[in-house]
């Protein structure tokens, strides 16, 4: 065995069992950034290549901003690691993390957290079985029943897989995705191939087999916006449209306008569509434009421009108009 490194390490456990606390960067892990390491008890084991550091008792780890709590861990020099269990908290400026367990990587300046894992950052919030942090990168991706919540607008998205950028207040969700708007007693439901969150800018977007349930309302797309403060919704895509119990109007492009489980008024652009029932009489209409307002879920007022067809049926005749 090296006798300088025996030496070395022998030294090091004695001073960690006198103070507890390791400060010198040379000493535990390589870098440059300072490093410490308290806890209310260490040992140190000797590897062939360099030595461990058995954490007990409380541990706090501070590696210039960051700072890592538990109940105990460990650190391994030779891989330049520190593994801390026990009621994690990561605290790095504005974001914090909690899980069961977490791994932090001093030279790339990665934290991994296990276990029910959670990430805080200005009020958003990803929950995962796994999360990746990278203070580097300021980004966190999220692994197994990922949850994005967005507190501003009571929304939860669902994922397979996802990825937050902490500057830029972005996240997007990929895998089966589901979002979940809560607001007085209803729910804005959708569901799709990926999200996006846009949360500084307060919207979302879904895309890919695309579907959505707001009480009565129906519709189906292959692109989303969703504007919660505006209740307002954008479809586009191939073939979409928009339903409820008395109405069913598609186009290349929809906007629909929602109060609540109520619709408020459609547009439709471009090869527009529609179908309507009014007094068991069902009406279809087609145009370059449709407009279409509603008073508690039933058509209100239509307005059709452009190369106008609208036919209305009934169970006795067929009558075009």
């Amino acid at each position: 065995m090296n006798f300088k490194l025996l030496t070395s390490a022998l030294l090091l456990a004695l001073r960690l069992f006198v103070s507890q606390t390791v400060e010198d960067p040379e000493s535990l892990l390589t870098g440059d950034e300072p490093f410490t390491v308290n806890s209310g008890m260490m040992m140190t084991q000797i590897t062939g290549t360099g030595y461990i550091v058995q954490l007990s008792d409380g541990v706090e780890i501070i590696h210039g901003s960051a700072v890592i709590t538990g109940d105990s861990g460990f650190a391994d020099q030779e891989k330049g690691m520190v593994k801390v269990l026990g009621n994690v908290r990561v605290r790095d400026g504005e974001v914090l993390i909690t899980s069961s367990s977490a791994v932090y990587y001093r030279d790339s300046r990665i934290a991994e957290a296990y276990g029910d894992a959670k990430l805080i950052n200005q009020g958003q919030e990803i929950s995962a079985q796994r999360l990746r942090y990278d203070r580097n990168k300021k980004m966190s991706s999220a692994f197994e029943n990922v949850i994005m919540f967005d507190p501003r607008n009571n929304t939860f998205l669902y994922g397979d897989t996802g990825h937050y950028y902490l500057e830029e207040d972005y996240g997007i969700l990929t895998g089966y995705c589901r979002m979940l708007s809560l607001s007085d007693g209803d729910s804005f439901s959708v569901d799709g191939d990926t999200m996006e969150n846009f949360a500084d800018s307060g919207y979302y977007v879904v895309s890919g087999n695309v579907t959505v349930t707001r009480g009565a309302v129906r519709a189906e797309t292959q692109k989303l916006f969703y504007y919660p403060e505006e209740e307002k919704v954008v479809v586009f895509g191939r073939l979409p449209w928009i339903s409820n119990e008395s109405s069913k109007i598609w186009g290349d492009s929809i906007v629909m306008w929602l109060d609540g489980n109520e619709l408020v008024r459609i547009e439709s652009w471009r090869n527009a569509g529609g179908t309507f029932t009014e007094n068991d009489v069902e009406n279809q209409i087609y145009g370059n434009f449709i407009n279409l307002y509603f008073l508690r879920n039933k058509p209100r007022l239509l307005e059709v421009i452009g190369n106008v067809i609208g036919s209305r049926n009934t169970e006795r005749n067929d009558e075009d108009e």
